[in-house]
């Protein structure tokens, strides 16, 4: 049996409950006894075994919750990028607990009860803490699904609060040519989405040459179309093109063919710029 060296923590087995036990063990090579027990019932592995059933029930339990979520999630409209953006509330409650905190932010888009934002936060804090009542959800776009994150970008989080999504970026991303993988846009953006903003209404929003490479982004490189939403966008913003700095951000993103696209937006060619752009590169 071994001496009792501490009671872990009780478990409930239906209407059972039992106690996890550390013993001593026989010997340094077999190491220490997990006893699972009640005063009817006991059931004795060596510690390894123990910790190999833990992990494989935790994952099991992960798995489960995950299916769970991805049911509900079908109906998430997170991978639509087609509709045209909206103005949040003034007093929505995660934008307010943002600015409450003093929490750097900025609003990347807005559309069809979803909300996305990019945040300056640590990689590990938790943004449920945040704002009380958040609901994680499973991003359509996670690494159980099956993408990869390159370069340190980290994952997007997604929660819901009274029906509406906030769907989370730490950095700007940009979905690869690589199938089914992220990475985020040139570290020179990354730089920018700090230094500038658009502030409306008290919401700092995306800077305007920053949201278009944003959008312009997301229709070439994950959609491979051009929504008439994007083009209705892409035309309002287009006056950004004829900025040097706008420019030189967008060459981080498609190099040598910049003044080829440049010059095919301003002309509103949008139906012809993703064939030119993936037989260019």
């Amino acid at each position: 049996m071994g001496e009792l060296l501490k009671e872990i923590h009780p478990i409930k087995l239906g209407n059972e409950e039992l106690m996890v036990e550390l013993n001593e063990g026989g010997n340094a090579a077999t190491g220490k006894i997990i006893h699972i027990q009640n005063k009817d019932f006991r059931l004795e592995m060596y510690e390894r075994e123990f910790l190999r059933m833990a992990a494989t029930v935790l994952r099991a339990k992960s798995e489960l919750d995950y299916f769970k979520d991805k049911e509900k999630n079908r109906q998430y409209p997170v991978t639509e990028g087609g509709a045209r953006t909206e103005a949040p509330a003034a007093d929505d409650p995660v934008l307010k607990a943002l600015r409450d905190r003093n929490i750097a932010y900025r609003l990347v888009d807005c559309r069809k009860g979803v909300i996305t934002l990019i945040v300056d936060m640590p990689k590990k804090q938790r943004f449920s803490k945040v704002c009380a009542g958040l609901k994680k959800r499973v991003h359509p776009y996670c690494v159980e699904m099956g993408y990869i994150y390159l370069y340190k970008l980290t994952p997007f989080e997604l929660y819901e609060k009274n029906g509406r999504l906030y769907q989370i970026y730490r950095q700007l991303p940009c979905c690869s040519l690589t199938p089914k993988t992220w990475i985020p846009l040139d570290r020179m953006i990354q730089a920018d989405v700090w230094e500038s903003a658009d502030e409306r209404d008290g919401i700092l929003y995306l800077s305007g040459h920053l949201r278009y490479i944003y959008r312009l982004c997301r229709a070439i490189f994950l959609k491979r179309a051009f929504s008439e939403a994007d083009v209705e966008e892409l035309t309002e913003m287009e006056q950004v093109l004829d900025d040097e700095h706008t420019a030189e951000l967008m060459g981080k993103v498609f190099f040598e063919f910049t003044p080829v696209m440049t010059e095919m937006l301003k002309k509103h060619e949008y139906g012809e710029i993703i064939s030119r752009y993936l037989s260019f590169i």
